[in-house]
């Protein structure tokens, strides 16, 4: 006979009629040290009494919990095969929002042969009726273990030593076992050994999980409670301890917990480490990135990633006690945040009486919460996991919008639905009209529709390689990739039948020559990213690469997205060949790209002037395009030309020393200001200067002095043999050189100067003879 499984739900608090449930929620600390030497340890006592004691240093999150149930025997209403699992769920409640699970201890008076499994998994609340209860979120389990009967201590105590995991505030604690079942045989789910008082047969309703069609699907039947005071009952007390922490198992640290393995640039990275031990581990980083930070004693770990650390981060944390060390490495991929995307398609038709179940998923980085937007009342959705929950009453039979909100720290993302609430069942039948037409590499689409209630789910039965259809929504997706012919059947199923579809798809090679049909950016900017997007139609979707162009710029070959960083020996034009390519062939874009640049001044300052004698500087600067020159500061009379940048002035009488001037040159990139002075001398002699008691200095000459000219010159006049002083000196007040110092006979003379080893740059000719001073400045150029 083909096996089926039931496996049953009894909701021990739900029971209120025929159980007592005492449950202490405390925190305490175990004085004593009980040493656990394994998973499973045999503990023989007295029926009724109360369970061991927790090792030292563990902290109890619920002392315990002391079920008692009278002999409940069920009456199976149909035959559900030679056997069935049965499963008993207790539900615990944390003092604080998440807690370590490590034992628990149960009383076995009685097992079938085979084996009997503990498993954990959250609670989440839902809706049955009038009435909202606690019910197990089956997938994925947070944990499980399986142990053979022959392993378990019957009428005894047994721990049970779970492996470690972090378990929520609200979950619950399964213990499964085998049973025989049959048609209308009567079992004995649970019972004390007290005889129960007369009473009459009595209806309930039951949970059960049926799991004869694969996947779990919830379903309300009606039962029979038969009293019988002959069948010995399977379960007798419950005895359940949950820990928040322990140090039963492993005195030296344990890491327990599970590393985060996602990071986004500019969001925070949150781990909370936790690690078991005794003494208390503390934590350390070993290996990580620089920036990132824990604290020692609760195992916090911060971090904010930047846009350097994009990619894979290694991180190796280490929890320490006096007794050892123990190390957890793994690897943080870090990527730029995306706002939620939701992927997944709802069930649109619900059945009153039945639960509706919808499972939304979204991308997006981080994990997007989910929120409910409807006026449906006792309709629920898990923020975290996205599971929307139902139990549909006969007042809502008809249309009812549905909105779900994905959202994360970048941004959200809305899907809305018309949910159809109906109260009569009937098996499913497709109205929708197939495709049959395809395109090789252009991705296909069908969206099979059906009438049917429940709503029917889509699968598919004859199908080409990688096609695929969603089972809620009935999409068909595929991309095909030769010519020809494929078959197809679809099937569209409920609980009360199935109809299939069957159909061919020709595929057609409808390969379309490229055309460019967005034309790229021209312009760009030295020193700035340049980022572009082209783009091109044909048949299939053509690639884009980069056939000519500068050595350093990019083309995505499937986004068509160009980039590139300009430098400023790019300025000016830029011949580039784009190509975008398909089986249909090829086609190219010439065109030119021009890099603009901001202007930067080159040439070296002219210092001196003379009054009444015309003065010239030609200011020039590299740029692209070519700029225009002002002056921002400038003494009377002194202009620029603003399109070639030569700077005349005629200085006047009464415009004698020292001038401030600032020209300004300008393009559309951007501006260069250069910054200097300008010394204003009285004419004397040949451009020379006079002093009252008769010394007289030129003007240094050439001036500038050029690259070419390795010497420099300039006259002066003694009245009367005197001891002379003749150095040169830089803008900042520095001698550089001495030309003369020593005694002069009285005339005119002539004095030269070596300038090939002083740097470009602005300088000073001072000539002392006792308390006379005279001083001519002249420039440096190379």
């Amino acid at each position: 006979m083909k096996r089926s499984y039931l496996l049953l739900v009894v909701f021990l608090l739900a029971s209120a009629a025929y159980a007592q449930v005492r449950i202490e929620n405390s925190v305490a600390t175990v004085p004593t040290a009980v040493p656990a030497a394994s998973p499973l340890t045999r503990m023989a006592a007295p029926l009724g009494t109360q369970p061991p004691a927790p090792a030292a240093g563990t902290t109890v999150a619920m002392k315990y919990h002391d079920i008692t149930l009278p002999r409940f025997n069920w009456q199976m209403p149909r035959d559900y095969g030679s056997f069935m699992n049965l499963m008993l769920f207790q539900r615990f409640t944390l003092p604080n929002n998440a807690g370590f699970l490590d034992s628990m201890q149960v009383f076995i008076s009685a097992l079938t042969p085979g084996s009997v499994s503990f498993r954990v998994y959250p609670a989440v609340p839902a809706n049955f009726g009038s009435s909202t209860f606690y019910v197990p979120q089956f997938s994925p389990a947070i944990d499980s273990l399986f142990i053979p009967s022959t392993a378990i201590a019957q009428n005894a105590w047994n721990t049970i030593v779970f492996n470690g995991k972090t378990v929520p505030k609200e979950f619950f604690i399964s213990v499964e076992f085998t049973l025989t079942g049959g048609t209308n045989n009567t079992v004995t789910v649970a019972g004390d050994f007290h005889e129960l008082p007369a009473r009459t047969l009595e209806k309930t309703r039951v949970i059960m999980l049926n799991t004869s069609g694969g996947d779990l699907q919830l379903a309300t039947l009606d039962s029979t409670l038969v009293e019988s005071g002959t069948q010995k009952p399977i379960f007798s007390y419950l005895y359940m301890t949950a820990f928040a922490d322990t140090a039963t198992s492993n005195p030296w640290p344990k890491i327990v917990t599970a590393a985060k393995t996602k990071g986004f640039v500019g969001l925070e990275y949150r781990y909370d480490l936790h690690a078991s031990g005794n003494p208390r581990p503390t934590y350390r980083i070993v290996t990580g990135p620089q920036s990132m930070t824990i604290d020692h004693n609760t195992g916090a770990i911060r971090w904010t990633p930047g846009a350097s650390d994009k990619g894979n981060q290694s991180v190796t944390i280490e929890a320490m006690n006096t007794n050892g060390t123990d190390r957890q490495s793994y690897t943080i991929v870090v990527a730029d945040p995306t706002a939620p995307k939701i992927t997944s398609y709802p069930k649109r038709m619900a059945l009153t009486g039945e639960p509706y179940f919808y499972n939304v998923t979204a991308t997006g980085g981080p994990d997007p919460t989910f929120k409910l937007q409807a006026s449906l009342q006792g309709i629920t959705i898990d923020p975290l996991t996205g599971q929307v929950t139902l139990v549909p009453t006969a007042q809502q039979v008809g249309e009812h919008i549905v909105g779900i909100t994905a959202t994360n720290d970048v941004g959200s993302d809305v899907q809305s639905f018309t949910l159809k609430i109906e109260s009569v069942a009937y098996g499913p039948q497709i109205t929708s009209q197939a495709r049959t037409a395809a395109t090789v590499n252009v991705p296909y689409t069908y969206q099979v529709s059906s009438l049917g209630n429940p709503q029917a789910t889509y699968s598919l039965q004859v199908f080409p390689p990688s096609m695929k259809i969603d089972a809620n929504s009935g999409i068909i997706t595929w991309t095909p990739t030769a010519e020809g012919q494929v078959d197809v059947k679809v099937r569209a199923e409920n609980r009360l039948g199935i109809d299939e579809q069957t159909y061919k798809i020709t595929v057609g090679s409808g390969a379309i020559l490229p055309v460019f049909t967005r034309s790229p950016r021209i312009i760009a900017v030295a020193g700035q990213l340049f980022r572009d997007t082209i783009t091109a139609s044909g048949t299939p979707a053509p690639r884009f690469f980069l056939k000519s162009g500068p050595p350093t710029m990019r083309v995505d070959s499937v986004l068509g997205i160009i980039t590139w960083s300009p430098a400023r020996d790019d300025r000016g034009s830029n011949a580039v060949t784009l190509e975008a390519r398909n089986s249909a062939g090829s086609v190219e874009f010439p065109y030119a790209l021009f890099v603009q640049a901001s202007p930067r001044i080159t040439s070296t300052e002219v210092f001196t002037a003379t009054i009444g004698k015309p003065y010239s500087y030609q200011v020039t600067a590299e740029a692209e395009p070519a700029p225009t020159f002002s002056m921002t500061v400038a003494p009377t009379g002194l202009i620029v030309n603003p399109t070639t940048g030569l700077i005349t002035w005629t200085p006047v009488t009464g415009q004698k020393g020292r001038h401030n001037v600032t020209v300004t040159a300008t393009n559309p990139v951007g501006k260069a200001d250069q910054a200097f002075t300008i010394d204003v001398s009285d004419p004397v002699g040949v451009e020379g200067l006079v002093s009252e008691q008769g010394f007289t200095l030129s003007s240094v000459y050439p001036n500038p002095v050029s690259v070419s000219s390795a010497a420099a010159s300039f006259d002066y006049t003694v009245p009367s043999a005197s001891q002379l002083l003749v150095t040169i000196s830089d803008a900042a007040g520095r001698t550089v050189s001495t030309v003369i110092n020593n005694s002069v006979e009285a005339g005119t003379h002539r004095a030269m100067f070596e300038t090939a080893a002083l740097p470009a740059g602005a300088y000073y000719v001072t000539l002392r003879a006792g308390a006379v001073t005279l001083t001519r400045p002249f420039n440096i150029v190379r």
